[in-house]
């Protein structure tokens, strides 16, 4: 007859560990909780993050949810940002062409005052 030792000996089932002993191991998905995180600070970084979690989540990991949200905070910050960044290029060449297309002085100085209020 061979002893088991109870701590060690374990059953998966679903992705879930569960110990004869009664507690729950689950597998963890990190990259899921990082992704979500880095969303907001670099949403770069939160998009490579979350989509390597949703890929581990598929593969029976926990935090789908969370890499979902991450992939989708991400994708739709990073497009604001690039739509944002294109508008301020859009309008400082509007303010220069509108300097070099005004005939005098006081129309340029006007421009540039304008330009500088709203920027």
């Amino acid at each position: 007859m061979q002893l088991i030792n109870a701590s060690t000996h374990s059953r998966t089932a679903m992705g879930t560990k569960v110990n004869f002993s009664g507690r729950i191991l689950r597998s963890k998905n990190d990259m899921a909780v990082v992704g979500f995180i880095m969303a907001f600070m670099m949403p770069i970084l939160g998009l490579v993050f979350s989509v390597i979690g949703l890929k581990k989540a598929k593969s029976g990991a926990p935090n789908r949810g969370l890499a979902l949200a991450g992939v989708i905070i991400s994708s739709v910050y990073l497009a604001l940002s690039v739509l944002a960044a294109l508008l301020y290029m859009l309008w400082f060449l509007f303010v220069f062409w509108m300097i070099g297309s005004a005939g005098s002085t006081y129309a340029s100085s006007a421009v540039l005052a304008i330009g500088s209020i709203i920027i």
